[in-house]
């Protein structure tokens, strides 16, 4: 621990530290509270086969408390369990946490992301992609966290029905990441919720069912984006390995793109997942 006792005393001001910790615990557990001004607080475990539950709880504490820069956590191959929902309700960080980083964590009960959803000033949301959550969740996501308007989803498992019970919030990121199971259907729904009139910001990525030939389509995601006024960012890729195909219109993505830039974006469209080719716009 002195080495990072040293760069705290050499470099106080410190927002962001990348310091491995002593296995098996995280960096919260060890050296964050060395740290005052941190913005970010990870807990991270260290094994590949396995999620961490934190130990260590009277370090976290402690780091929760002396470092009132903080603004996100970050949960990395780590266990979101009660004990440290708990604890971090109750702190100081809890009134002031923006950011909630879920995305390779694992949780024993969805409930405690809904506890985590109500603090006062939390704003985005990256699930987790290994936790099943399905559409009571959503709905109860939705009510219980009006303040959250970046969302990000990727449980593989996920469906139409739970990405529109997520779509009753005002949402104005909403990222997808791999759904397998959603089919575009979902787009009427998501036209007619809340979401549309506040959706500035869309991520796809990779979310078709192949097995089905449910593939989104320029046509599609053109469709979502002439409904949702302020959409001016949208990152859209696919699995399909080729741009030939009806599912690439050339006048869809031609349009698609002319629609976007008349709104102040710069982005073109890179329908496959290695980059693709820009199509014109």
């Amino acid at each position: 621990e002195s080495h990072a006792i040293a760069i705290s005393a050499a470099c106080p001001g410190l927002r962001r530290v990348d310091l491995d910790p002593p296995a098996p615990y995280s960096f919260a557990e060890t050296y964050a509270h060395r740290f005052p001004n941190l913005e970010h607080l990870s807990l991270s475990g260290n094994s590949v086969d396995t999620y961490w539950r934190p130990t260590q709880l009277s370090n976290i504490a402690l780091a929760l408390n002396n470092c009132r820069s903080l603004k996100a956590m970050h949960l990395r191959r780590c266990n979101l369990c009660a004990d440290l929902v708990d604890m971090l309700v109750g702190s100081p960080l809890g009134d002031r946490l923006r950011t909630l980083f879920l995305y390779s964590s694992a949780v024993d009960e969805p409930a405690t992301i809904l506890k985590c959803a109500r603090l006062p000033q939390l704003d985005t949301i990256i699930l987790p992609r290994v936790t099943r959550l399905n559409v009571r969740f959503y709905e109860a996501l939705a009510q219980a966290a009006p303040g959250v308007t970046h969302l990000s989803i990727n449980d593989t498992t996920t469906e139409n029905d739970s990405i529109l019970a997520a779509c009753a919030a005002s949402l104005k990121v909403l990222d997808l990441d791999g759904l397998e199971f959603i089919t575009p259907s979902v787009i009427p729904g998501i036209i007619s919720s809340n979401t549309a009139a506040s959706l500035k910001h869309l991520i796809i990525t990779d979310c078709d069912d192949i097995l089905n030939l449910e593939i989104f389509t320029a046509g599609d995601v053109l469709l979502l984006a002439r409904n949702c006024p302020l959409l001016t960012i949208l990152h859209w890729t696919t699995t399909v390995e080729s741009d030939d195909g009806p599912w690439l219109d050339p006048r869809d993505a031609a349009e698609l793109t002319q629609l976007l830039h008349s709104r102040g974006s710069r982005l073109g469209i890179f329908p496959r997942d290695d980059g693709g080719s820009e199509h014109p716009g």
